[in-house]
């Protein structure tokens, strides 16, 4: 089960009603974090509570949301060289999905900023995002050190909980 923590305001926008009762993830990543933003394009931007990997999903519909989340999911953990098992496996531990409330400040700070870069990220792409657009952000956000965690980088982060090597070294 994956629990997506959702701002007031993309719950509003999704139409759907936040589990206050929601029981954490029980995949090996945790719990996941959401918000959304308007400019340059809208998006709804994902967050890995405990190693702050994100997820850029250009979708505004909640089934739409999911379905986008699970499959930049698979490619992200894929590409930043997670095994192929691990992946499987942390996708499937997506099912189903409850929609809960934020309830950490310091992950919905991290989230805050990760949706400011993801904006300036966003800002050449003039209306129209390409899926390698994404992944490029996405793999670019995946390095972004965050203070105050025992490791400060994503994709290092979620090597160390998932396995794997970084694929940029073979």
């Amino acid at each position: 089960m994956l629990t997506l923590r959702l701002t007031k305001r993309l719950a509003q926008r999704l139409g759907v009603r936040l589990d206050k009762t929601a029981p954490e993830s029980d995949g090996r990543l945790g719990d996941w974090f959401a918000n959304m933003i308007h400019e340059p394009l809208p998006v709804v931007v994902c967050t890995n509570a405990p190693t702050r990997l994100a997820l850029v999903v250009p979708a505004l519909d909640a089934a739409e949301v999911v379905r986008q989340f699970r499959m930049r999911l698979a490619n992200l953990l894929g590409g930043l060289g997670v095994p192929d098992d691990a992946v499987t496996a942390e996708v499937a531990s997506t099912e189903p999905v409850a929609f809960a409330p934020t309830n950490d400040r310091r992950v919905l700070g991290s989230l805050n900023d990760i949706c400011f870069h993801v904006a300036v990220g966003l800002v050449d792409c003039g209306g129209m995002v390409r899926e390698s657009e994404l992944f490029a952000l996405e793999r670019q956000l995946a390095g972004m050190p965050h203070v105050k965690l025992a490791e400060s980088i994503p994709e290092r982060a979620v090597r160390a909980i998932l396995g794997g090597a970084d694929p940029s070294l073979h």
